[in-house]
């Protein structure tokens, strides 16, 4: 694939430090899910969103808000595989089915990007399931113009990452978004992109500013990924968030912008992992959880060196928290301390 930048995003992707990432990163080995409304896929973008088809009534091959947003995306991580779920065009018996099959395929998400705003009162009942996932989730925080206390729900929540929006042409917050207590950070609105007929359009609203932070930060994780890191958590991502963004207002938080203007790291990261003498362990495990996760090679690998030790019904546990005493005694096995029991 050969991926050519919009000549009008060049400014954006700058000023956001994509272009330093997008050097040898598309975001490959990522996954994420745009929840929204459509049916239809723009041609140019269709071997990457693959549409979950529940068997849903509705589907009149409309489509829809979802296609603009998945394809600012596209421009920026465009080896990223997308599973689309027109969550706003279906009735509630296919919303909660689509909830219910991120919580079973959690292991195989990365990112989670919905730019619709609803009431609290009316979809709690979906997204309040999902607050103990742990995929950062990237929501919009509206376009009522609130900069004071105006983030709609589901961005309200913690569990979420509340994303504003920003105009690179004026330099400045754009007028109609939404801020307050809740908001994470501001994003590039007006990104362009190609529509259903290959000619390049731009979009505006925090409908769009959501999926310029999700899909950079999907650069990241494909980062994360090829340099062995563990999975990246919403917490992680909301202080990995604040790290790097520009302030714009006040020094740190403020109500219109957030922690500031979102941008990737302005220089790629090294990480080097060295693990001296390797201690013996049993390299003919397998775990009943692990097959298909993408750690598994790396949790193989510190099986098979003794560093980590599954549970008695063969099971490793990939997505529980660590205690302090498992990590104590991770860290002595790789330092190849022999401990003498009491």
């Amino acid at each position: 694939m050969v991926v050519v930048v919009i000549d009008q995003n060049i400014s954006e992707f700058q000023k956001a430090n994509i272009l330093t990432w997008q050097k040898d990163n598309f975001g490959e080995n990522t996954t994420i899910i745009v929840l929204d409304e459509g049916f239809t896929v723009f041609p140019h973008m269709a071997d990457q969103v693959e549409i979950l088809d529940f068997g849903y009534p509705e589907n009149d091959g409309s489509i829809g808000h979802g296609m603009p947003v998945m394809s600012i995306g596209y421009e920026i991580a465009p080896k990223a595989k997308i599973i689309y779920l027109p969550f706003n065009s279906v009735t509630r018996e296919y919303k909660h089915k689509m909830i219910d099959w991120i919580i079973e395929n959690k292991n195989g998400i990365d990112a989670i990007s919905m730019s619709v705003v609803w009431t609290k009162v009316t979809a709690s009942q979906y997204f309040d399931r999902l607050k103990d996932i742990g995929i950062p989730f990237f929501v919009a925080s509206g376009n009522d113009g609130d900069w004071g206390d105006g983030v709609r729900y589901p961005a309200t929540e913690e569990y979420t990452i509340a994303v504003g929006a920003y105009h690179d042409g004026t330099n400045s917050l754009a007028r109609y978004t939404n801020g307050g207590i809740e908001l994470d950070c501001v994003g590039f609105s007006g990104t362009h992109m190609y529509n259903s007929n290959g000619d390049v359009i731009n979009q505006v609203g925090t409908s769009f500013s959501t999926p310029f932070v999700a899909f950079a930060t999907l650069l990241y994780i494909s980062w994360r990924k090829r340099n062995g890191l563990p999975k990246l958590t919403n917490s992680e991502c909301i202080e990995w968030i604040k790290t790097n963004a520009l302030d714009l207002k006040e020094i740190g938080f403020d109500n219109p912008s957030g922690w500031g203007m979102f941008r990737l790291p302005s220089e790629i990261p090294q990480v080097d992992v060295v693990i001296e003498e390797p201690i013996e362990g049993d390299d003919d495990l397998e775990f009943k959880d692990m097959q298909g996760h993408w750690a598994e090679q790396y949790v193989d690998f510190v099986s098979e060196k003794g560093i980590m030790t599954g549970f008695p019904d063969e099971t490793f546990k990939p997505d529980n928290v660590m205690t302090r005493a498992e990590v104590a005694t991770v860290i002595a096995r790789m330092l190849g301390f022999e401990i003498e029991k009491k």
